[in-house]
């Protein structure tokens, strides 16, 4: 759900339709719900003017599990900045220093995710502009970027005091500029600390099929952004926009909301182009697969009626039928064989134009391979069984007369 939180605007009669109408619908129902999120919908609206109170900490109940605001949500990338770690030796030119993705989220922003903490703690309300500079970083940034050991109190230095004109860093910039000598003069300070106080496991900030990208995590109360999205868990969809509406309405009645949609809905958005392009290429996987059988069994066919004659000395000589019959299915086995030692290399040829349409599943991945090529080495023994059966009942007395 997305709220452009431009608090100096006026846009309340953009809100007063939905606002009158969601009051008359589902009050008993969400009632507590709506006072949790017009907590937490305050506490964004006070780090966005910059006060530094701390905020109290709510707990949602009655179908809301958790509610909080970020400027991304998942598979979006986020703004890349450059940054450094204290101790460690800074590059020799600046275009050289190491990038991650920067991104402003509220305490309960994780929580409301269902992220999971892999050590520290996530942001709490009291982590305000004059308390120590803190940040979370994901286990992509920690495995790259601090490999000797442990994240946790290691020091994160930035530079950036701006994202544009709608992120500020009040632990370098107390409030916006207004002048261009005030914007020169935070651009020559010298670098902001911020202590990495957790570590979240890898939620995905890039489109499917790329690899997840490291990440800093600041608290929009020392890194407020204007333009938020929020992020509430609850069991009943239309409740939980109903409060927030109300929430937002009580609170900063002249900010609007954007768009609202369930994360089943803005993953199917997402990830629409993906899912087709799968279903593309199952379906001519299946297809392939089906051609390829009946290939198999008419090649087998064709091959059994050429050597009916052959086949038939052979019983005439006293070769069993199941002899004749194991001596086909043999010769198609080594035909399989080599067209899957082929199929197999041409992967690895191929592999880097795989990897573009595959997710979380590589090119060369064993379990895949193994049952891809059972599956494919199955279909093509079937496809050989009805041939193999018809070199058993050749009658050798009709193959002699073959020419």
């Amino acid at each position: 759900m997305r709220a452009a939180r431009q608090l100096g605007a006026s846009r309340a009669d953009r809100l007063a339709h939905d606002a009158d109408a969601d009051r008359h619908r589902r009050r008993s129902g969400d009632d507590r719900c709506g006072a949790a999120l017009r907590r937490r919908v305050s506490d964004l609206a006070r780090s966005d003017r910059h006060a530094g109170a701390p905020p109290r900490r709510d707990s949602c109940a009655a179908g809301c599990a958790g509610a909080g605001g970020g400027n991304f949500l998942p598979l979006e990338v986020g703004s890349r900045l450059p940054f450094g770690i204290l101790g460690e030796p800074a590059p020799a030119r600046p275009e050289d220093r190491p990038l991650a993705q920067i991104h402003s989220v509220s305490d309960g922003y994780f929580e409301a995710l269902g992220a999971q903490l892999a050590d520290g703690r996530f942001f709490v309300p009291f982590d305000t502009p004059e308390s120590t500079g803190v940040v979370v970083v994901n286990e992509a940034f920690a495995k790259r970027y601090l490999p000797a050991g442990r994240a946790l109190g290691r020091v994160v230095t930035t530079s950036a005091a701006f994202i544009g004109p709608l992120g500020l860093n009040l632990k370098r910039v107390p409030v916006m500029p207004t002048k261009p000598e005030e914007f020169q003069r935070a651009a020559t300070m010298p670098p902001t600390e911020f202590e990495v106080v957790g570590v979240v496991r890898d939620v995905r900030n890039v489109p499917l099929g790329q690899a997840i990208e490291p990440a800093v995590y600041f608290t929009t109360r020392q890194f407020p952004f204007r333009q938020l999205f929020l992020t509430v868990r609850a069991s009943d969809p239309a409740m939980a926009l109903a409060a927030v509406r109300r929430a937002v309405s009580a609170v900063a009645p002249s900010v609007p909301i954007g768009s609202a949609q369930t994360w089943g809905e803005r993953f199917a958005g997402r990830t629409a182009q993906a899912r087709l392009l799968m279903a593309i290429l199952m379906f001519f996987g299946a297809l392939a697969g089906l051609l390829a059988a009946l290939g198999v069994y008419g090649l087998f066919s064709w091959s059994v009626a050429l050597r009916t004659r052959e086949l038939a000395i052979r019983l005439t000589l006293g070769a069993r039928p199941a002899a004749v019959g194991g001596l086909v299915l043999r010769q198609s086995v080594v035909l399989i064989a080599i067209g899957l030692t082929a199929g197999l290399v041409l992967i690895r040829v191929v592999e880097n134009l795989l990897a573009r349409v595959l997710f979380e599943v590589k090119p060369g991945d064993v379990t895949s391979a193994v049952v891809a090529s059972g599956l494919l080495v199955a279909a093509a023994l079937v496809a050989c069984i009805p041939p193999a059966l018809r070199a058993m009942r050749v009658n050798p007395i009709e193959g002699l007369r073959v020419d």
